[in-house]
């Protein structure tokens, strides 16, 4: 008779709530080991015939798989709550672009993408899809937090006024080194992230096209995320930025297109044809007006779609777990019917969803035995979450994030009892308090009568 097997980590939970092979599932009653970074076994029952070197027990959680956060600015959380209330060409090119300009160095880059991982592995989040600057020390950062994150280094060459932008050109050759320094990583995955249609020439979209196809790695941009950006590609191209990334060759499968909020019908079956996937950011979208993405006609024609915050300075906040709320929300708002987007449709989109839009389906997004072990844990016991009728409405309406009590990237915990294991909260807050009193006396004297 063969021994039972010895687990690294043993979690015994009141619900899990995932997706087998596809299909939704809430289970009650459930043990999950963890063999190395794997989930190992999945079975009904406490698990206490099983030896774990070290066990977990949460009689009123819920185990779920680790979050994504598919789109996102990570050290843009030290702007957070600059230019609020303000048009999304009012809030980049005024305010935003210049701040970056002048602050967006490798210290702030660090101490930004430290405070937004301390936000979201405290609200469940194990995964990342992210776009910035001085994308070395952010990914340094994300590999001593411990996450997993597809990166995307920025790159800005031509805004509208077709004059080059000081200190937004990252060289290819610091991303092709950045990508041999982490082409092995277990968690840590690099490609390219051109900013958008709008501040890219054709000349640099067609090298990332031939670069990125070359070495098969990622492609992050953001894309008609306002009408007046479609319009201004008209009238430039006579294109939609849609059909001019596809004459460009940049469409392709492991293409992720952040907003995608102003489609045609023939961007659309563009995106069907050539398997690139799309970001939703319900929340960003909302407060820069930007509009409602038709998520629902995407997800019927087969597309991959995720769920991202955006960054932290057009949110406010980087929890995925409000943004499922929206996401659901603004779908049924948009078109008029209550039945547009469900509960489970949003946390799919939170999970599997974002796993098939950065093209990590097969190793995250659910607890299935064999992928990686990536999870969080969510109690129960708050008043906000009582009853329970319906357990992926009452995570999805009802939860905020500020519930996880733990959080697990590739079967090590990250997060234990509210507090952090990887990160040093407080040497954090200190450093951004720094930069953030920097900023605040730049803005005063560009700004003295505000």
């Amino acid at each position: 008779m063969l021994s039972k097997p010895e687990f690294d980590l043993g979690i015994h939970a009141r619900f899990v709530m995932t997706f087998i092979q596809g299909e939704f599932q809430v289970r009650e009653n459930v043990f999950m080991g963890i063999l190395g970074t794997r989930i190992a076994l999945m079975e009904t029952g406490d698990g206490r015939s099983h030896a774990t070197k070290k066990r977990i027990d949460a009689p009123n959680s819920v185990l779920l798989p680790g979050l994504i956060n598919a789109h996102t600015h990570l050290p843009m959380s030290l702007f957070r709550g600059l230019a609020d209330d303000a048009s999304l060409k009012e809030w980049l090119f005024d305010t935003i672009f210049p701040l970056e300009a002048e602050f967006a160095n490798e210290e702030f880059c660090t101490a930004g993408t430290e405070l937004s991982l301390l936000e979201m592995i405290a609200g469940g989040t194990t995964t990342v899809g992210e776009m910035y600057f001085h994308t070395g020390a952010v990914a340094e950062a994300i590999d001593r937090a411990g996450v997993r994150a597809v990166i995307g280094p920025e790159i800005k060459v031509i805004p509208q006024d077709q004059q080059p932008i000081a200190g937004y050109v990252d060289s290819f050759e610091r991303i092709r080194s950045l990508r041999s320094l982490y082409r092995d990583h277990p968690r840590i995955e690099v490609g390219y992230g051109p900013h958008a249609p709008y501040t890219v020439s054709d000349e640099t979209l067609l090298r990332i096209a031939a670069e990125a196809n070359a070495e098969q790695v990622p492609i992050l941009i953001h894309v008609s995320e306002s009408r007046a950006e479609v319009e201004e590609s008209l009238k430039l191209y006579g294109k939609t930025p849609i059909e001019r990334l596809y004459d460009l060759g940049v469409l392709r499968r492991r293409t992720v297109l952040a907003h995608c909020v102003h489609l045609t019908e023939n961007d659309r079956a563009l995106l069907k044809k050539t398997g690139a996937s799309v970001v939703y950011n319900p929340d960003s979208n909302m407060k820069l007006g930007s509009g409602a993405a038709d998520i629902v006609s995407l997800l019927r024609a087969g597309i991959a779609v995720g769920l991202g915050t955006d960054g932290a300075a057009s949110n406010n906040d980087l929890s995925l777990f409000r943004e499922m709320d929206s996401a659901a929300k603004l779908q049924k708002l948009a078109g008029g019917d209550p039945l547009a987007m469900g509960a489970k449709d949003a946390f799919r989109l939170a999970t599997l969803g974002g796993a098939c839009a950065l093209g990590l389906e097969d190793r995250v997004g659910s607890l299935e035995v064999g992928k990686e072990a990536d999870f969080c844990l969510l109690s129960l016991d708050y008043p906000h979450l009582q009853p329970v009728y319906d357990l992926v409405s009452t995570v999805v309406y009802a939860a905020t994030g500020l519930e996880v009590t733990h959080t697990a990237v590739a079967g090590r915990l990250i997060y234990e009892d509210k507090q952090h294991i990887s990160l040093d909260k407080m040497s954090i807050f200190e450093k951004s308090a720094k930069i953030t009193q920097s900023v605040k006396r730049a803005r005063a004297a560009a700004h003295p009568a505000r």
